[in-house]
């Protein structure tokens, strides 16, 4: 299935401006492993990656937003991108982070909200 077909039904679940990337981050645990960012918004992105991660997979992600700096968000696996990485969506995510992500995908132009 992909993920497009994942997605139909799932009405309007995603509303956000989104920025292509890419943007630098880091996936943090007992070894912090460098990652390449894609279509981020406030809601989550898409990880460029090599290796499967499971669905439902929860992890913490620190993604540079130039030129504010850094935010720690927690997030939640939602499908694999096969060929190409898996898309992300940030959980319990703090209000000041939520604004900053906000700010900057508005200030960045952000790609048409979907």
């Amino acid at each position: 299935m992909t993920h497009d077909a994942e997605h139909q039904g799932s009405g309007d679940r995603r509303r956000s401006l989104r920025v292509p990337g890419p943007f630098t981050g880091r996936r943090c645990g007992e070894l912090t492993v460098p990652i390449r960012i894609y279509d981020l918004c406030s809601g989550g992105c898409l990880i460029e990656s090599f290796h499967e991660v499971p669905k439902g997979r929860r992890m913490t992600l620190e993604i540079d937003l130039p030129p504010e700096g850094l935010v720690r968000v927690e997030a939640r696996v939602l499908y694999e991108r096969t060929g190409y990485g898996y898309a992300v969506e940030f959980v319990d995510v703090e209000p000041d982070v939520r604004a900053a992500l906000e700010e900057f995908t508005e200030r960045r132009g952000g790609g048409a909200a979907t």
